[in-house]
């Protein structure tokens, strides 16, 4: 592998048309000539041993590169990627640069390149197979030729974005100037400056920020663009599926920033591959409210189903999130760059999502039920890695609403006393809000107000309005700090707590023992045909739901933990509700790293009559006990009888 110094000797060399002396490489470089006169030996070697141009020498005139633009492409791949002192963890992502090239790749050049032995070659051949195939990139191997993906040319680009950031990370360089080097080596010398400066100027007029690393993607994805552009090699077509309008005015904006920066024509089908990437390209934050509100109106399906959700959620939780803005702003910015990405099979990897399911199973299991609204409302079904990114949006939601306790104060001795006691409260006990100051004339006030309790200063009894009451003096004493402290307290520990009863929920019995199945042994998709089967033959389900559970399978996982899968199909197939449910003596296969033992598969239905809520909140309650209760999980599996476990399940839900 050349080092730093050898590469910046070739792009020397590459940047004449003339030859060039050892003395001239070494006043560029401050090294001596002899230290440029034995690297360019050894760069010699290099080009010779791999194939690459020449490296021509005449006397008195010194040395000169001979080399055709696509070996020196060749040349900057191999320099990116290949190095004796790759980390063995590494090499997956070598071998996935070189994959990428749109090429057929032997084994004999991965062993070449990469030094790697065979079996260390096949080794790290493999671990890019499983890596690329999560990204929706398939690898065929073409008898003597070698091995070739296949993808679209969108999620060719967004994985070199990927690997480009990887690589960023790891180099640990996040300023400007290190992301203008690094595109400049990954992109033959590539000037990015105006990309970033055209960018910063775009999101400026238009008031927001791209978050951090999915500006980074962003930024790479434009200067590949370009790149093209200027090689006289551009996308033929780029036909969009969704064409948002807040995304066109700054596309439009942005590309025209490029186009003066560049002195560059843009063709039409980039255009439209630069609209795709600024609206898959997460926003962070909108500092003008005015843009936010534009970009909501002008993309109100999405909007809409992040109230559903943020309402069925809470319903589920037992727990109001609908009063934290941030949680619906945040879900709106992250959705609608999520679904652009899978509405075009680019799916990227959550590196949170083994820790979201080991420290949040619930909340992730809530979040998970509720996913399928966005497979009817936005028409893509969301993958494990999504549920885990809208978990933690939830769970920081639910941390922000269990540290806030609401409270109304009675007025007992006039306006005065009431507001300096609100004054001292908020003061001392930041975590409380006081909603409404009220009179001992207004219960039915109180108890509308949704606060937690009620502090007054007269005796009034244990409860006011439905609400607890908490007596204080009209000047706060220490001894009347930690009542209130204790009763903040209970209501934390009860909003915290499951899903509390709802006589909703009495109207639908979702466990039937005619589609619970008792199973020693079983394969995966013969195990769901065979349940949906019998949810179709016996009018549940219509024609279609099959496939749709199965499909939903081949985007994600469904295991939600203690080895519990929830597979679902679209609910548009769905006539009844109904839950099958498949309890294994052994364990199976669930993916390629999870296996399952019980198995929910759930046909939930969106029905005006029935209700989707009373439905998951049944479910959930049943999830729930299961995932909390490792007695009451195992009490189930030892169950042989079907109507038995059909009763009991029904009657977790109540």
């Amino acid at each position: 592998m050349l080092t730093e110094r050898q590469q910046k000797i070739l792009k020397i060399l590459h940047g004449q048309e003339k030859y060039i002396t050892i003395r001239q490489i070494a006043e560029q470089i401050h090294f001596s000539p002899k230290t440029v006169r034995n690297d360019l030996l050894q760069v010699r070697t290099f080009l010779q041993q791999n194939q690459l141009g020449e490296l021509t020498a005449k006397p008195k005139k010194g040395f000169r590169l001979l080399m055709t633009a696509e070996e020196w492409d060749k040349l900057q791949s191999l320099l990116r990627f290949s190095a004796r002192d790759i980390p063995k963890e590494k090499r997956k992502y070598a071998v996935c640069a070189l994959l990428l090239q749109d090429r057929a790749v032997g084994m004999a050049e991965l062993e070449k390149k990469l030094y790697l032995s065979r079996s260390g070659a096949e080794k790290a051949l493999e671990e890019a197979r499983q890596w690329l195939e999560e990204r929706g990139i398939c690898l065929q191997k073409k008898r003597g030729r070698g091995f070739l993906t296949e993808c679209s040319e969108l999620v060719r680009r967004m994985t070199e974005a990927e690997l480009f950031v990887l690589y960023r990370s790891e180099s640990g360089i996040g300023t400007d100037q290190g992301f203008l080097t690094d595109v400049s080596r990954f992109l033959n010398g590539f000037d990015a400056s105006g990309v970033l400066s055209s960018t910063a100027n775009t999101e400026e007029e238009y008031g927001f920020h791209f978050a951090y690393n999915a500006r980074q993607t962003l930024l790479f994805l434009i200067s590949f663009a370009l790149f093209r552009c200027r090689a006289k090699a551009p996308l033929a077509e780029c036909p969009l599926k969704n064409r948002p309008a807040f995304s066109q005015r700054v596309t439009a904006a942005l590309v025209q920033q490029l186009e003066h920066s560049y002195s560059v024509r843009i063709p039409p089908a980039e255009r439209e591959y630069l609209l795709f990437c600024v609206s898959a390209c997460e926003i962070q934050e909108f500092e003008d409210t005015k843009a936010l509100q534009m970009c909501e109106q002008e993309e109100p399906q999405t909007l809409a189903t992040v109230q559903r959700f943020v309402r069925l959620t809470s319903d589920l939780l037992g727990l109001d999130l609908r009063a934290d803005s941030a949680l619906e702003k945040d879900l709106f910015l992250y959705l609608r760059s999520a679904v652009e990405k899978l509405r075009y099979g680019i799916y990227i990897p959550n590196p949170l999502l083994a820790q979201v399911k080991g420290e949040y199973p619930n909340v992730y299991a809530v979040v998970w039920t509720t996913s399928v609204l966005f497979g009817d409302s936005l028409q893509v079904e969301l993958t494990e890695n999504e549920v885990g990114y809208l978990t933690v949006y939830v769970v920081g939601a639910v941390e922000r609403a269990s540290a806030q306790v609401k409270i109304c104060i009675l007025c007992s001795y006039g306006v005065g006393v009431s507001q300096l006691l609100k004054q001292q409260i908020e003061r001392l006990l930041p975590n409380i809000s006081v909603i409404r100051i009220a009179t001992v004339q207004e219960p039915d006030c109180v108890r509308r107000s949704g606060c937690d309790f009620v502090i007054t200063a007269e005796n009034i009894g244990d409860t006011f309005g439905g609400k607890d009451v908490v007596v204080v003096d009209n000047f706060l004493i220490p001894y009347d700090i930690r009542k209130i402290q204790k009763k903040m307290f209970e209501v934390l520990q009860r909003k915290m707590e499951h899903i509390t009863k709802n006589t909703d929920l009495q109207q639908i019995r979702l466990f039937d023992s005619r589609f619970v199945y008792f199973c020693d042994h079983a394969e995966k998709t013969a195990l769901l045909q065979t349940m949906c089967g019998d949810l179709e033959e016996k009018g549940y389900v219509l024609p279609g739901f099959n496939e749709s559970v199965l499909q939903r399978e081949k985007a994600a996982s469904t295991q939600v933990g203690r080895r519990i899968a929830i597979p679902h199909g679209s609910t548009r197939y769905v006539v009844r509700p109904i839950i099958a449910v498949a309890v294994l003596k052994n364990s199976i296969p669930w993916d390629r790293q999870d296996t399952a033992d019980f198995v929910f598969l759930l046909a939930i239905q969106p029905d005006s009559l029935l209700h989707m809520k009373p439905q998951m909140m049944k479910f959930y309650k049943v999830l729930s006990a299961l995932i909390d209760d490792e007695k009451t999980l195992n009490e189930v599996k030892k169950m042989t009888d079907r109507q038995e476990f059909a009763d009991y399940m029904n009657h977790l839900t109540q």
